[in-house]
């Protein structure tokens, strides 16, 4: 299997499947002309990115990268599936985790849209050239950590909250420290690869469960909170409230503390998703 395609190789790739699957009624015409409509890169596709937030676990050791794809239901404009199927609220109405979602609130460009999407695409409909093109940068990741004398660092959930361990297990034989934050809980009642670290994501609906996995040790929790620094002052719940806002290095936090993020962007606050202290 080949690493290395353009964006439109790539692009020809996922429309003549689409289009066989449009054939036989799995995908809608509509979905497939607009998936027909977005742009994909010129020259040759890169599946991991980076943040700024993502960036500063250098100062930590780790040289990390990330994975950007669909939020939520954004793909399903284009044959895709909800990527988050334990987020709360709606995007149209701001509510739940869903309506302030950096998925949504950010990354407006279209440019960001369509990355988000043809990587979506790839990941449904060429899976076997996502896993190439992600092995191969892997590889990279690797070589640059080694000569950087850094940990190779992944989140593969930019935005999205996929189950890797499941719908990707190969990810995990490199020797990478993998992380994510996840809302599917479920996903603690079963055996992790011993290089991913999973934060449990609170939201307005499953707070008693994810204080029950930190009460159990099990994991961290992630709150997002509306006075971050008040929260890290007074702490929440009887726990230590570390600020998760200066790095994004998880895997180093260590056990038994609430993981506290501040709003970004222009929210409404008195959405529930955010914790007053």
């Amino acid at each position: 299997m080949r690493t290395i395609y353009t964006g439109l190789q790539l692009r020809a790739e996922v429309l003549a499947v689409m289009r066989e699957r449009m054939k036989r009624g799995s995908i809608a015409r509509k979905q497939y002309r607009r998936a027909y409509q977005i742009r994909w890169p010129a020259t040759q596709v890169r599946i991991l990115g980076s943040s700024e937030k993502v960036e500063h676990n250098v100062e930590q050791g780790m040289l990390t990268t990330i994975i950007y794809q669909a939020a939520h239901r954004e793909s399903l404009a284009y044959g895709g599936r909800n990527f988050c199927s334990m987020a709360t609220g709606s995007v149209e109405d701001g509510t739940g985790c869903a309506g302030p979602c950096l998925g949504h609130t950010a990354g407006h460009l279209r440019c960001s849209y369509d990355a988000r999407a043809w990587r979506t695409l790839t990941f449904l409909f060429r899976p076997d050239i996502w896993r190439a093109i992600v092995s191969y940068e892997l590889e990279l990741l690797i070589g640059r950590a080694e000569r950087e004398g850094l940990v190779p660092g992944c989140r593969p959930n930019g935005c999205t909250d996929t189950i890797y361990e499941v719908v990707a297990p190969w990810m995990f034989k490199a020797p990478i420290q993998f992380y994510d934050y996840t809302k599917v809980l479920t996903r603690f009642r079963r055996p992790l690869p011993s290089n991913y670290y999973l934060v449990a994501s609170r939201s307005d609906t499953n707070e008693e469960q994810c204080l029950s996995l930190l009460r159990d040790g099990i994991c961290n929790v992630a709150v997002v909170f509306r006075d971050l620094a008040r929260a890290v002052r007074l702490g929440w719940k009887g726990y230590p409230v570390i600020d998760g806002s200066v790095h994004d290095c998880r895997p180093i936090d260590g056990r038994g503390f609430i993981v506290g993020l501040c709003v970004k962007g222009f929210v409404d606050t008195s959405n529930p998703f955010f914790v007053e202290v």
